[in-house]
């Protein structure tokens, strides 16, 4: 069942939780911040994936795969050499990948912050 829930909420579950489906969230195209609004919903039995009733009720938008999410985390860690990232670091990470289908260089974000988010 579809669960409303913050970016900062979503991110210290995602881990733990065996979810599947795609993450939509509230206020796009505005900018995406850790109390924006979320939902992961699965979209195979929908008659219009882009557009689940529970995304529409909600006003959310379509961001990307669970999965991709995983992924970008798993490759924070990885950069993190299995060290936990503060929740602020993962959103960044997260918003980078949104911006710029890419993961973030944990070496380059730290030479230049300002400029990490494309």
């Amino acid at each position: 069942m579809e669960t409303l829930r913050t970016i900062r909420e979503y991110l210290l579950i995602t881990p733990r939780l065996a979810m599947r489906g795609h993450l939509f969230v509230a206020s796009i195209p505005r900018q995406i911040t850790l109390d924006s609004l979320c939902a992961v919903i699965d979209t195979d039995d929908v008659d219009d994936p882009d557009n689940p009733p529970f995304a529409v009720q909600n006003g959310l938008e379509y961001v990307l795969c669970h999965d991709s999410v995983l992924e970008v985390l798993g490759n924070l860690r990885q950069q993190l050499l299995g060290r936990p990232a503060p929740i602020e670091l993962q959103f960044r990470a997260l918003n980078f990948y949104i911006r710029n289908d890419a993961f973030i260089d944990l070496q380059e974000y730290v030479r230049k912050p300002d400029d990490s988010e494309g």
